[in-house]
């Protein structure tokens, strides 16, 4: 899954030590490596939220 556009995880400084040339699908890594084994590119899809119940945002009316 990718990370956010937003996320802390998307171009961290520093982060060009041991960085491979292509994350795990074969897209080659540019810039600061991203955190993970994926690097987001600008015409990467903005993922939606990974659980249904409002985690995310921290809504716990949902949470029993």
């Amino acid at each position: 899954m990718l990370p956010g556009s937003q996320s802390l995880a998307v171009d961290p400084p520093l982060s060009f030590a041991s960085c491979p040339t292509y994350d795990v699908r074969g897209d080659p890594r540019v810039g600061p490596c991203d955190v993970g084994d994926v690097e987001r590119h600008l015409d990467d899809p903005e993922a939606g939220p990974v659980f249904i119940d409002g985690f995310e945002f921290g809504n716990t009316s949902a949470w029993n």
